[in-house]
């Protein structure tokens, strides 16, 4: 009859199942703040991430100071979830950021199609997704193979996913510059180059003259 269908990838919304594994799961950041009085040789234990619901702390991903009367912001080294490094003089704050995961699950998901949502900005995490289809995309083109139009999602209805394994070295690829040297940015307004940062980070191809 001419008609063309178009295959769902997977069951409810957004996209997850079963065969997502915790590590393939949705990631967000979220940070960890304390103040410090320098100077000082630093070897701290990193401050904990902010609750936030169900999410899971998985590690830490980077720190920096900043000196909230100059605007100053140091990156600083971590190791083992530890903050090391020698702060000049001066009033503080230390801002740790974590990948967490969000725990999200599959909503309205029919019987057997429920599980964690994946992880959007990563590729592997969109092939777990996608591998179940293979054979019913073999057997719909073997049967009607004009008759497929392409695999729909139903909607991107994600909670808070910001963050994904590897995304400081991906910022540094595209954008040109380590957001470390600039992290509290995301969440403080700090100098008139707190707006580029936040652009640079919400974007997926624009780079900033920072």
């Amino acid at each position: 009859l001419g008609m063309k269908v178009v295959l769902r990838g997977g069951s409810g919304w957004p996209y997850g199942g079963p065969w997502i594994t915790e590590g393939e799961s949705a990631a967000a950041v979220a940070r960890g703040i304390v103040d410090v009085t320098g100077p000082k040789d630093l070897d701290l234990q990193a401050p904990a991430p902010e609750p936030y619901s169900d999410w899971k702390v998985e590690r830490l991903e980077a720190a920096a100071a900043w000196n909230r009367v100059s605007g100053e912001v140091l990156p600083l080294p971590t190791r083992d979830g530890r903050i090391h490094g020698a702060l000049p003089a001066g009033e503080w704050q230390i801002t740790a950021a974590w990948l967490m995961r969000t725990g999200q699950t599959v909503k309205r998901n029919a019987p057997g199609g429920g599980g964690l949502v994946l992880d959007h900005f990563r590729a592997s995490s969109l092939d777990l997704q996608l591998r179940p289809l293979t054979e019913v995309l073999a057997e719909a083109q073997s049967v009607a193979p004009h008759a497929l139009a392409g695999v729909s999602s139903d909607s991107l209805e994600l909670d808070d996913s910001n963050w994904t394994p590897g995304f400081l070295d991906e910022f540094a690829r595209r954008k040109g510059y380590r957001l470390e040297a600039y992290l509290p940015h995301l969440w403080n307004e700090i100098d008139v180059r707190t707006a580029g940062v936040r652009q640079d980070y919400r974007s997926e191809e624009h780079t900033s003259e920072l």
